[in-house]
């Protein structure tokens, strides 16, 4: 399991995620897109950060409550948009690109936004 888990993690996700970086048609991205993205993320870490360090383990010292805070905000906006974008996307449309949209172009550049 452990090689498995070294293959998956540090050679077949960085070889996916060059790949599509590499060959992705950047003129074909709707930049509209991406910024929606990134609007939503950057909304839901800052709706998040201070809830986490007003409300969360309030006793602990301030350099804590930060720390904890910064932590929990970027658990918000992180996500398995490959481990779990791909897969989904084969399943529920059969493949990651069709009817001129490349799905596989916005799964990227939404996980390199982040």
């Amino acid at each position: 399991l452990d090689g498995i888990a070294f293959y998956v993690g540090n050679i077949a996700l960085p070889m996916v995620v060059f790949k599509d970086s590499a060959t992705t048609a950047v003129a074909s991205i709707q930049m509209s897109v991406i910024v929606a993205c990134a609007a939503g993320k950057i909304a839901a870490a800052l709706l998040i950060w201070p809830a986490a360090y007003l409300w969360y383990n309030p006793e602990a010292e301030r350099s804590e409550r930060f720390k904890a805070a910064a932590l929990f905000a970027y658990f918000v906006t992180a996500s398995n948009d490959f481990l779990i974008g791909f897969p989904l996307l084969n399943a529920v449309f059969g493949g990651t690109t069709g009817k001129g949209f490349d799905a596989t172009a916005y799964t990227t550049v939404n996980a390199l936004v982040n």
